[in-house]
């Protein structure tokens, strides 16, 4: 009787635990994008069927919760095929009327996948416009990632695979290597994204370059010409940022196949 009640107890125990590492994987995202990025709010939603119901959440309003679920009932196709949804500027972004006047100047809102599903999304705003670089996207593109790892789990059995993978993030966002990856970001944008002069300039080969492209998550960029392919502003060595254009996609699910301009055959 003792051990039916233990085995019954320890199953009671075990939703609960798992519930609570999801939210725990939620809270700390958040907290990397509030550190990240100059947020104003960050949130997790999971979708339910009247729409998104908040998960967790720092400095959420009830303004945030009713642009997010605007944006998943305008945008839900667009979401479910991987691509984040980024409005730079709400007062002038017609995709969303309800925003006119919203207290958020920008919003962000990323879907997190568990296999072909939806299973959260990922709501950042800011009170500064164009408040998220290319390279922010990318960030907030892996953190959904983790969060659909976690959250989209049936079991406690990912939970050192997730630890795993926040381990490798944080390792990525660590003052050395942030300040490396602004460096070559710098160098990138000086030189329009010319690749093969990159390549001179540093003294290694071009296949070496994409390599560290890829370990400093800094997604390609292909610039026609000067000043073309973002907005950009340039505020010190360090701090040099492109931002997307108004109304450009970022795929946070992107097709798994093989382009041969990257990284051996990329022309220049």
């Amino acid at each position: 009787m003792l051990i039916f009640e233990a085995v019954n107890m320890s199953s009671k125990d075990q939703p609960e635990t798992s519930a609570a590492q999801k939210r725990y994987v939620a809270e700390r995202a958040l907290s990397a994008v509030k550190s990240l990025t100059n947020a104003r709010t960050a949130a997790v939603f999971v979708p339910s069927a009247s729409g998104l119901s908040l998960f967790a959440s720092i400095t959420v309003d009830q303004p945030s919760i009713d642009l997010a679920n605007a944006v998943w009932k305008q945008q839900r196709e667009s979401l479910g095929q991987g691509e984040m949804f980024y409005a730079p500027e709400l007062n002038t972004d017609r995709r969303l009327p309800e925003a006119a006047h919203a207290i958020p100047s920008a919003l962000a809102v990323v879907p997190a996948f568990s296999g072909p599903a939806i299973v959260a999304v990922l709501y950042v705003d800011s009170l500064v416009p164009y408040f998220c670089t290319r390279h922010d996207q990318q960030r907030l593109a892996d953190l959904s990632t983790l969060l659909g790892e976690s959250i989209g789990a049936q079991d406690g059995n990912n939970a050192e695979r997730t630890e795993e993978s926040w381990a490798h993030y944080l390792e990525a966002t660590d003052p050395v290597f942030n300040r490396q990856r602004d460096e070559l970001l710098l160098l990138l944008n000086r030189t329009d994204w010319n690749i093969a002069r990159v390549a001179r300039i540093l003294g290694v080969s071009r296949r070496t370059l994409y390599v560290r492209l890829e370990k400093y998550r800094i997604p390609r960029e292909h610039v026609q010409k000067k000043g073309a392919g973002g907005r950009r502003t340039g505020r010190g060595t360090s701090e040099t940022r492109t931002y997307p254009r108004f109304g450009s996609t970022f795929s946070v699910k992107p097709a798994a196949k093989s382009d041969p301009s990257e990284p051996n055959g990329d022309p220049e």
